[in-house]
Protein backbone atom coordinates (compact mmCIF):
# COMPACT_ATOMS: atom_id res chain seq x y z
CA UNK A 1 0.00 0.00 0.00
CA UNK A 2 2.50 2.52 -0.98
CA UNK A 3 3.94 4.21 -4.48
CA UNK A 4 7.10 3.16 -5.40
CA UNK A 5 8.33 4.65 -8.25
CA UNK A 6 11.00 2.99 -10.40
CA UNK A 7 13.04 3.59 -13.98
CA UNK A 8 12.56 1.38 -16.55
CA UNK A 9 14.37 1.30 -20.08
CA UNK A 10 12.24 0.31 -22.97
CA UNK A 11 13.05 0.00 -27.06
CA UNK A 12 10.75 1.96 -29.26
CA UNK A 13 8.84 -0.68 -30.37
CA UNK A 14 7.86 -2.00 -26.87
CA UNK A 15 10.54 -4.84 -26.77
CA UNK A 16 13.29 -5.07 -24.24
CA UNK A 17 12.02 -3.67 -21.31
CA UNK A 18 14.19 -4.07 -18.19
CA UNK A 19 14.11 -2.12 -14.80
CA UNK A 20 17.11 0.46 -14.34
CA UNK A 21 16.28 0.77 -10.53
CA UNK A 22 15.19 -1.25 -7.60
CA UNK A 23 12.38 -0.85 -6.06
CA UNK A 24 14.56 0.32 -2.94
CA UNK A 25 15.84 2.94 -4.76
CA UNK A 26 12.53 4.57 -5.35
CA UNK A 27 13.16 6.86 -8.33
CA UNK A 28 11.79 10.52 -7.49
CA UNK A 29 13.15 11.69 -10.75
CA UNK A 30 15.44 10.95 -13.83
CA UNK A 31 17.44 12.89 -16.65
CA UNK A 32 19.21 11.14 -19.58
CA UNK A 33 22.83 12.36 -19.98
CA UNK A 34 22.88 14.74 -23.33
CA UNK A 35 25.07 11.43 -24.51
CA UNK A 36 22.34 9.08 -23.50
CA UNK A 37 25.40 7.01 -21.44
CA UNK A 38 23.79 7.57 -18.51
CA UNK A 39 20.94 8.10 -16.82
CA UNK A 40 20.93 10.54 -13.36
CA UNK A 41 18.32 9.50 -10.95
CA UNK A 42 16.98 11.14 -7.62
CA UNK A 43 16.41 8.85 -4.92
CA UNK A 44 16.55 9.47 -1.23
CA UNK A 45 17.33 12.83 -1.32
CA UNK A 46 20.45 12.67 -3.70
CA UNK A 47 21.78 12.24 -7.06
CA UNK A 48 22.48 8.73 -8.47
CA UNK A 49 24.08 7.92 -11.85
CA UNK A 50 22.85 4.92 -14.09
CA UNK A 51 24.61 2.86 -16.87
CA UNK A 52 22.16 3.36 -19.90
CA UNK A 53 22.56 -0.30 -20.97
CA UNK A 54 21.99 -1.09 -16.54
CA UNK A 55 24.14 -1.75 -14.09
CA UNK A 56 25.20 -0.64 -10.43
CA UNK A 57 23.98 2.87 -9.61
CA UNK A 58 26.63 4.98 -8.09
CA UNK A 59 25.87 8.22 -5.70
CA UNK A 60 27.16 10.83 -6.92
CA UNK A 61 25.43 13.50 -4.34
CA UNK A 62 26.10 13.30 -0.78
CA UNK A 63 23.97 16.79 -0.41
CA UNK A 64 23.12 18.06 3.04
CA UNK A 65 19.11 18.15 2.29
CA UNK A 66 17.32 16.53 -0.27
CA UNK A 67 17.54 17.83 -3.59
CA UNK A 68 15.54 17.69 -6.77
CA UNK A 69 14.69 19.41 -10.19
CA UNK A 70 17.79 18.22 -11.25
CA UNK A 71 19.44 19.09 -14.99
CA UNK A 72 22.30 17.88 -17.16
CA UNK A 73 24.62 20.62 -18.57
CA UNK A 74 24.65 20.62 -22.23
CA UNK A 75 28.20 18.95 -22.39
CA UNK A 76 27.37 16.19 -20.24
CA UNK A 77 30.28 17.67 -17.42
CA UNK A 78 27.41 18.53 -15.09
CA UNK A 79 23.89 18.07 -13.47
CA UNK A 80 22.46 21.03 -11.96
CA UNK A 81 19.22 20.98 -9.12
CA UNK A 82 17.80 22.82 -6.22
CA UNK A 83 18.15 22.25 -2.90
CA UNK A 84 16.25 24.02 0.25
CA UNK A 85 19.03 24.95 2.40
CA UNK A 86 19.95 22.87 5.24
CA UNK A 87 18.36 23.94 9.23
CA UNK A 88 20.19 25.93 11.27
CA UNK A 89 20.86 23.98 14.43
CA UNK A 90 18.03 26.14 15.89
CA UNK A 91 16.03 25.10 13.78
CA UNK A 92 16.52 22.21 13.64
CA UNK A 93 15.52 21.54 17.65
CA UNK A 94 12.38 23.12 17.19
CA UNK A 95 11.39 20.77 14.15
CA UNK A 96 12.23 18.06 16.70
CA UNK A 97 10.82 19.21 19.36
CA UNK A 98 7.40 19.90 17.14
CA UNK A 99 7.24 16.19 15.68
CA UNK A 100 5.01 16.04 12.77
CA UNK A 101 3.45 19.35 13.26
CA UNK A 102 4.09 22.27 10.46
CA UNK A 103 4.45 25.61 10.75
CA UNK A 104 3.30 27.71 7.70
CA UNK A 105 5.33 30.86 7.78
CA UNK A 106 8.55 29.13 8.65
CA UNK A 107 10.61 27.76 5.16
CA UNK A 108 14.09 27.84 4.55
CA UNK A 109 15.09 28.87 1.04
CA UNK A 110 15.36 26.92 -1.85
CA UNK A 111 19.07 27.70 -4.32
CA UNK A 112 20.52 26.16 -7.86
CA UNK A 113 23.56 24.20 -7.36
CA UNK A 114 26.14 22.68 -9.65
CA UNK A 115 27.26 19.06 -8.98
CA UNK A 116 30.44 18.23 -11.47
CA UNK A 117 30.32 14.69 -12.65
CA UNK A 118 34.53 13.92 -12.48
CA UNK A 119 34.61 14.67 -9.04
CA UNK A 120 31.55 15.57 -7.59
CA UNK A 121 32.64 18.70 -6.58
CA UNK A 122 29.64 20.85 -5.52
CA UNK A 123 29.12 24.39 -6.23
CA UNK A 124 26.27 26.90 -4.72
CA UNK A 125 25.06 28.91 -8.31
CA UNK A 126 22.06 31.09 -6.55
CA UNK A 127 22.21 32.60 -2.69
CA UNK A 128 19.90 35.37 -1.11
CA UNK A 129 16.61 35.54 0.46
CA UNK A 130 14.89 34.51 -1.80
CA UNK A 131 13.79 31.12 -3.48
CA UNK A 132 14.17 29.12 -6.96
CA UNK A 133 11.34 27.85 -8.15
CA UNK A 134 12.18 27.03 -11.87
CA UNK A 135 14.91 27.02 -13.92
CA UNK A 136 16.30 26.46 -17.44
CA UNK A 137 19.66 25.74 -18.94
CA UNK A 138 20.90 27.63 -22.06
CA UNK A 139 21.47 25.35 -25.26
CA UNK A 140 25.30 26.65 -24.95
CA UNK A 141 25.53 25.90 -21.71
CA UNK A 142 26.56 29.69 -20.60
CA UNK A 143 23.49 31.12 -19.46
CA UNK A 144 20.82 30.09 -17.11
CA UNK A 145 17.15 31.49 -16.08
CA UNK A 146 15.94 31.32 -13.07
CA UNK A 147 12.22 31.78 -12.02
CA UNK A 148 12.62 33.44 -8.30
CA UNK A 149 10.60 34.67 -5.56
CA UNK A 150 10.73 35.86 -1.99
CA UNK A 151 9.30 32.15 -0.04
CA UNK A 152 7.88 29.21 -1.31
CA UNK A 153 5.03 29.97 0.72
CA UNK A 154 2.12 30.14 -2.16
CA UNK A 155 1.19 33.68 -0.77
CA UNK A 156 4.55 34.96 -3.43
CA UNK A 157 3.62 33.04 -6.24
CA UNK A 158 2.61 36.26 -7.52
CA UNK A 159 5.57 38.03 -6.76
CA UNK A 160 7.61 36.11 -9.61
CA UNK A 161 11.02 37.73 -10.63
CA UNK A 162 12.62 36.14 -13.59
CA UNK A 163 16.30 36.59 -13.87
CA UNK A 164 19.17 35.71 -16.57
CA UNK A 165 22.32 34.12 -14.57
CA UNK A 166 26.21 33.74 -16.05
CA UNK A 167 26.46 30.00 -15.76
Amino acid sequence: NRRVPEVWLVNANGTGAHRLTSPEMAASGSRWSPDGATIAVVSRGNIFLIPSGGGSAKQLSHHASPVGDIAWSPDGSAIYFVATDPPTAAGSARERARGDMVVLDEFRQRHLWRITIGDANETRITSGDYTIAAYKIARNGKQIVVSRRPSPLPIDTDKMEVWSLNA
